[in-house]
């Protein structure tokens, strides 16, 4: 089994993504998870950034927010240094937010859309977040993940031929992958995708993962854009 300290390097270099507004046809990730056969289940997409302002947490997430022409029925949690906005509908829902960075004058903000049913333009949701953070004049970075499952338990074996198949049929590279008993995540790089962070000066922007679960009867997979930004 190898380290898994590859996860942390990822997970660290997420914020300094290149940022970018390119858009393209159907997304790769969106091609790669329909040729894996897996039922589909949510495809997230996440874009953050730190942003230099005066406005206070609470303030930040409601004006991006209000950016988007939702209607208003919407929670927030806040603390002195930390806000929440929750907007939760059948088939969707959005989770922004905002937390001061300690004595400096800037915030990190996160604006978050999950969505249920079918796969939307992921491009679309792309250029929603890029409007939203315009209002404060920035890019944010990107990450993108679908999560689907099938319905039974597969062997390590069988989970690390499909996570292979994937970053193949994707027209991606293989870089490096890690396993345990019950779970692989393989990593790689298609030129097709833009977002993507660097470990140990090698590009990773694509990123299959499968965990079987006996309990639940069923083998969930996800795949991500640079990285798969969740617990799996």
């Amino acid at each position: 089994m190898k380290k898994w300290g590859i996860l942390f390097l990822i997970l660290i270099s997420i914020i300094f993504l290149n940022y970018n507004n390119d858009v393209y046809g159907i997304s790769p990730i969106e091609k790669t998870f329909k040729l894996t056969g897996a039922e589909f289940m949510v495809l997230n997409v996440e874009g953050k950034g730190i942003i230099k302002t005066s406005d206070k947490p609470f303030e930040i997430v409601k004006k991006i927010f209000d950016f988007t022409k939702e209607s208003k029925e919407y929670t927030i949690k806040q603390e002195k240094d930390f806000a929440e906005l929750s907007y939760l509908k059948e088939d969707y829902d959005i989770k922004i937010i905002a937390r001061k960075i300690e004595d400096e004058n800037k915030v990190y903000v996160c604006f978050e859309l999950s969505q249920y049913e079918g796969i939307m333009n992921i491009n679309n949701i792309r250029r929603t977040i890029n409007s939203a953070f315009s209002i404060y004049e920035i890019k944010p970075s990107f990450c993108t993940f679908i999560q689907g499952k099938y319905n039974e338990n597969m062997t390590n074996e069988k989970m690390k031929e499909k996570a292979l198949k994937a970053i193949v049929e994707s027209g991606s590279r293989l870089i490096d992958n890690i396993e345990d008993r019950s779970l692989v995540s393989f990593y790689g790089y298609n030129p097709y995708l833009k977002d993507r962070v660097l470990v140990n000066s090698e590009p990773i922007n694509i990123n299959v993962a499968l965990r079987y679960s006996a309990t639940e009867g069923c083998t969930y997979i996800w795949i991500g854009n640079p990285v798969i930004n969740a617990e799996y």
